[in-house]
């Protein structure tokens, strides 16, 4: 596991988010490269596991606290950007038992310093949502003098036998790597892609086209079938870097 030498400025990363003795290796090869690095605040985002609803949440706590500690939220910021887009609220109930988000902050807990969090749930798959999220995200930090990291949580397939999986999987990778949102979200929408974060990548992507990100690389690829030896009903990770070269 190396720290990439990138000749550009890192925008996004996409992880995983399983248990760390799936997930955590994997991800951690997203996470090595902010070694080093400083950002004012992370942006978060997820799709929810377990409630569809329309819009989006966003996590306007005061703060998540892990077994490292508290890790501040920008409220300033999450306000700001509730106020802009009506499609966005704050639904406690939706990220109380959501994880997708949580299991990150250790990896940045252990590799930032005076960083703060926006963490944002998506209800709903929807390039119309997405472009909205991204336009009230962008015109708030058009505002502001700050140096912002935005994650996307997502597996990969879920349950397949182990070959089926990697051919699901490398569709849904060879898909993420044309940094298209509108072809990434016309994809979900026929059912073309297997991955529980789908809204959260798509609007990853999104965001790396209104800021001008033009590469992305495949940092590791695996699934749970090479971790725990059961190839009958694999899970698959995926961990990528996104950044503008210059």
């Amino acid at each position: 596991m190396k720290k990439e030498e990138l000749k550009g400025e890192l925008i996004g990363l996409i992880v995983p988010h399983a248990s760390y003795d799936y997930s955590g290796e994997i991800a951690a090869y997203a996470y090595k490269q902010l070694e080093g690095e400083i950002f004012n605040t992370i942006i978060l985002i997820g799709e929810s596991h377990y409630f569809r609803f329309p819009g989006a949440s966003i996590g306007n706590y005061q703060s998540y606290q892990t077994p490292l500690g508290e890790v501040e939220v920008n409220n300033d910021l999450a306000i700001s950007i509730i106020k802009y887009e009506e499609a966005i609220k704050f639904y406690p109930q939706i990220h109380q038992s959501e994880h997708s988000l949580e299991v990150q902050l250790p990896f940045l807990q252990t590799l930032l310093r005076d960083f703060k969090i926006v963490p944002i749930i998506l209800g709903e798959r929807s390039l119309k949502l997405s472009s909205n999220i991204v336009k009230a995200i962008l015109q708030e930090l058009k505002k502001r003098n700050e140096k912002i990291l935005f994650i996307a949580s997502t597996d990969l397939s879920h349950f397949y036998p182990y070959q089926t999986a990697l051919q699901l999987d490398n569709l849904t990778i060879k898909a993420i790597e044309k940094l298209d949102s509108a072809s990434f979200f016309q994809g979900l929408s026929y059912g073309n892609y297997y991955l529980c974060g789908g809204a959260a990548v798509g609007t990853l992507l999104k965001i790396a086209e209104n800021l001008q990100a033009n590469k992305i690389k495949l940092l590791k690829y695996a699934n749970s079938g090479e971790i725990d030896g059961d190839r009958n009903r694999v899970v698959g990770y995926a961990t990528f870097i996104i950044y503008k070269d210059k």
